[in-house]
């Protein structure tokens, strides 16, 4: 790594310790065996295009550790963010949502009154 990008990973690090995000590693800690404790591992990654940015420091929690474990296998799977495919295609086959004009449009139940009738409405989504 060049000395610039040192210098600006190191200030990355520095801004860590100020916040508190990260400490120091006890001398105990550090006599530990292997698979008492574990370290993350990071680099940065620069973008020279980037006007906010141009350095960010990346945690890598896929890296094995020598017992061939990472962090991200030891991690429960959260929900999936993405629909899944069979209810993208429910809902267009039930008519909740349809594609005109090369626009994806998902009919939304509204009821802008107090009754009880609910009326479709259609809310666009350029693609």
């Amino acid at each position: 790594m060049a000395k610039g990008k040192w210098d600006a990973f190191k200030a990355v690090v520095d801004e860590y310790f100020h916040l508190n995000h990260v400490e120091r590693v006890p001398v105990c800690d550090l006599k530990k065996p292997d698979g008492a404790i574990f370290y993350l591992p990071m680099h940065g990654v620069v973008r020279e295009s980037s006007t906010t940015t141009k350095l960010r420091v990346v945690f890598d929690a896929s890296a094995k550790t020598t017992t061939g474990i990472s962090l991200n296998d030891l991690l429960l799977l959260g929900p999936s963010l993405y629909p899944s495919l069979v209810s993208i295609i429910l809902k267009f086959r039930l008519h909740l949502a349809n594609w005109n004009d090369g626009k994806y449009k998902q009919n939304v139940p509204w009821n802008k009154s107090s009754s009880r009738r609910q009326r479709s409405s259609s809310l666009s989504v350029e693609r």
